[in-house]
């Protein structure tokens, strides 16, 4: 039931596969990463209500129409459901969205940090802690993961920390690494003056 992402099965080509199910049916989509099997890539896996979609690096690869079942069950990352068939790899940087992304929504934050205050946004683990028994999620929803079975490494995926305006000009950057205990919000300010007008001048008519 629900949904999941997993890798392709031993044997076959380095890839992923997306999956929905409904408790009765399943219905999922396989991609075979050709271009730099072994390196980082960037999935997400949308379901729209109607169809589940798959997005490689940025880019649309397949979907499938389809329906899913929601019921409420434990969230697991590198392993299934009953911590058995555990991921031989490296994850970094996981989302979750209450809603479906945009291909362009995907497009545009596929090498950059997004803010906590991002539309939708459910769960966001960096995993750069570097250390610890615990990944911390920097959404205000609070649902930190426990490490279990992983270390971390210093192998990371290459996402930029990276901030997008908002329609006030604002932004902030949630979650950078300050010490091995600690870490900052980057919020940047802007200098705002106040009566201050131009003067425009007879003698210098070409100047402002």
């Amino acid at each position: 039931k629900n949904f999941w992402l997993h890798t392709t099965a031993a044997g076959s080509g380095k890839g992923v596969v997306a999956g929905v199910g409904t408790g009765s049916g399943v219905a999922s989509l396989i991609h075979e990463f050709t271009e730099n099997p072994n390196g980082w890539h960037q999935v997400t896996a949308v379901y729209n209500g109607i169809s589940l979609l798959l997005y490689v690096d940025g880019r649309y690869v397949s979907s499938v129409k389809t329906s899913i079942a929601n019921e409420d069950a434990l969230f697991t990352i590198g392993s299934r459901r009953n911590q058995a068939g555990f991921f031989h790899g490296r994850i970094d940087d996981v989302r979750l969205y209450s809603a479906p992304l945009t291909s362009t929504d995907i497009f545009l934050t596929k090498d950059i940090t997004v803010s906590k205050n991002a539309r939708n946004l459910v769960a966001y683990w960096k995993f750069d802690e570097g250390l610890g028994v615990k990944a911390f999620d920097i959404s205000d929803n609070d649902m930190h993961a426990y490490v279990t079975g992983a270390i971390f490494s210093s192998d990371a995926a290459p996402i930029n920390n990276a901030g997008t305006t908002d329609a006030a000009g604002f932004y902030a950057i949630e979650g950078v690494n300050y010490s091995q205990a600690q870490t900052f919000t980057a919020t940047p300010v802007k200098n705002f003056y106040s009566r201050y007008a131009l003067e425009f001048n007879a003698a210098y008519s070409s100047y402002a």
